[in-house]
């Protein structure tokens, strides 16, 4: 439900053609997983020393992708669930040898996170279970030299626009506030416009799976509202909610029928202590459940 979001499944080679447009890139890299052997012994069995040598190779490549993309003045942050230095110290000491400066954290002493230095300026950060609260883990942050320059995005050709009545329709239903519409496959997508102006830059090298938040489609002037719209928070008060035990709830989330329920025609917005799960419509004498159906519970209990 984020409007502010753009979900792309794209290789970091592809990522290297956006030269310098990311402020901040996180890298939670692909790693030999003992940070998990307490909570997972199938880590045991598949963890080897050339595992190790193989995903540190791995890690070095994706990170020599993604920094063209990281703007002068930008943040990146790297992390494993992985023990071995090769893919920890090793790789934040990289890092420093491609010109990037190490960012040594506040870290309360409570936490019991150990701070290292792989090198001069290569600071990292260690989560051992055995200290605290979690799994294996490792943490490192680094900032790029140069200053920060705005992209420039003028002369971005942008999709037909909405139709006016559509529109009015949609403002009805979502607290837009600055944010702009854009049509993607019969559906209004909302986003900010500084996001709507980078869309056409990421499609010439990404595959996106989805930008923006999507409200769903307008069919004859009756809007159909989408799932993410539901969990978005911008849904306005004058919108119908149908308030929910835990026992309706539990049986809206299977996508059973809820009971004891008797509402008049129209869509309303499901809440069980008035946290929004989902759309149902009703058609007077029964309910259609609009919850996803890759999403919903099969346990019982």
């Amino acid at each position: 439900g984020g409007a502010n979001v753009v979900v792309t499944n794209s290789s970091p080679e592809q990522f290297a053609k956006l030269p310098k447009l990311f402020d901040l890139i996180v890298v939670d890299a692909p790693c030999s997983g003992s940070g998990l052997f307490r909570k997972d012994p199938e880590a045991i069995d598949e963890w080897s020393l050339q595992n190790v040598q193989m995903c540190a190779r791995r890690q070095k490549d994706i990170l020599e992708h993604a920094i063209p993309s990281l703007a002068d003045g930008g943040i990146l942050i790297y992390s494993t669930c992985s023990y071995s230095e090769e893919e920890d110290e090793d790789i934040a000491a990289w890092c420093v040898e491609q010109g990037f400066t190490g960012t040594r954290l506040s870290i309360d002493p409570s936490w019991n996170i150990i701070e290292v230095e792989a090198a001069p300026g290569a600071y990292g950060y260690r989560f051992y279970p055995d200290k605290l609260d979690g799994e294996g883990f490792f943490l490192a942050a680094f900032k790029k030299s140069g200053e920060r320059r705005e992209i420039a995005s003028n002369n971005l050709k942008r999709k037909a626009g909405i139709n006016a009545a559509d529109l009015k329709v949609l403002e009805s239903w979502v607290n837009t506030g600055s944010m702009v519409a854009e049509l993607w496959q019969n559906e209004i997508l909302l986003m900010p416009p500084r996001v709507q102006a980078i869309l056409p830059v990421l499609q010439k090298s990404l595959y996106l799976k989805s930008a923006g938040l999507r409200t769903g489609a307008i069919v004859r002037g009756e809007p159909i509202p989408d799932h993410a719209l539901a969990t978005s928070g911008l849904v306005k008060e004058n919108v119908e909610r149908f308030e929910v035990d835990l026992d309706n709830a539990l049986r809206y989330l299977r996508r059973e029928e809820i009971l004891n329920a008797s509402l008049p025609a129209g869509w309303f917005l499901v809440t069980y202590n008035k946290v929004p799960l989902g759309w149902i419509k009703s058609l007077g004498n029964r309910f259609n459940n609009y919850y996803p159906k890759e999403w919903r519970i099969r346990m019982k209990g």
